[in-house]
């Protein structure tokens, strides 16, 4: 995407100078844009950072989900190697050059910003409780894009599901090893998992009706892809309003 595409973008989603935003991508709505066919994806995912952190300026944050579910079954990963296992979007933006990645043995990110030591230095002993990278990003009210994807995507809805207890999940912990800056050190980390008998599947269509019936949705129309915004303060407020009166607000048969 270009500057002016950007631009647009960022006007009409009320993206700002400092903003701090966790993008969860489909790899299409980047790779559409044929301006330069002589551009390879990697190389239009470099604009795209490029010209939107332009946009954010140095004060603004760009967070991508880098995940690696497969710790635990495996009991170790490479954060320095291993591949993404959330989509083509993720994986070329882990094997960008720029940006650090976090170091959280299934939820790590790639930061684009100087809020790095900010994330990196949550508590890794958890994955959505309190101190976690998700708890700070909501400190901050950080913003969620869904470029092109689904909002059932979000993944901190699970923060907002472990602050509330549902009665659908339960700590487990796991425990194992990641190598990480060419360095290797046990980990501990505790994960609120969905139970194993519980048949509902996660379905945000209640809350994206509920935020928008209040108008905290915002979205744009890029080429063939729908990219929406939300703030995490109004996710949790609504959220929370859904649980109050109905724990399965969240899940679905």
């Amino acid at each position: 995407m270009n500057r002016l595409e950007i631009k647009r973008l960022c006007k009409t989603l009320h993206i700002k100078a400092g903003d701090n935003l966790m993008i969860h991508g489909d790899i299409g709505a980047i790779h559409q844009f044929n301006y330069n066919k002589t551009q390879n994806i990697k190389k239009k995912l470099k604009t795209f950072y490029k010209n939107l952190k332009k946009e954010i300026s140095n004060n603004g944050n760009i967070l991508i989900p880098t995940f690696t579910y497969n710790f635990c079954k495996k009991k170790f990963v490479n954060l320095d190697r291993d591949n993404s296992e959330v989509g083509i979007f993720s994986e070329l933006t882990r094997q960008l050059k720029k940006g650090r990645q976090t170091s959280h043995p299934i939820f790590s990110f790639k930061i684009f910003g100087n809020k790095y030591k900010y994330f990196e230095n949550s508590d890794q002993n958890t994955c959505f409780g309190s101190g976690s990278l998700f708890d700070r990003f909501r400190k901050i009210n950080g913003k969620i894009v869904f470029l092109g994807c689904e909002f059932n995507r979000m993944t901190f809805i699970h923060f907002i599901e472990e602050a509330y207890k549902v009665n659908y999940r339960y700590i487990k912990k796991f425990e194992g090893k990641i190598k990480f800056n060419k360095k290797i050190k046990k980990v501990n980390v505790e994960y609120f998992v969905q139970k194993s008998n519980f048949k509902k599947k996660l379905n945000l269509d209640a809350l994206y009706d509920l935020m928008s019936k209040y108008k905290k949705i915002r979205s744009f129309e890029l080429g063939k892809y729908n990219v929406i915004l939300v703030k995490t303060n109004d996710i949790e407020k609504y959220a929370l309003k859904g649980l109050k009166k109905n724990i399965n607000f969240l899940v679905k048969k």
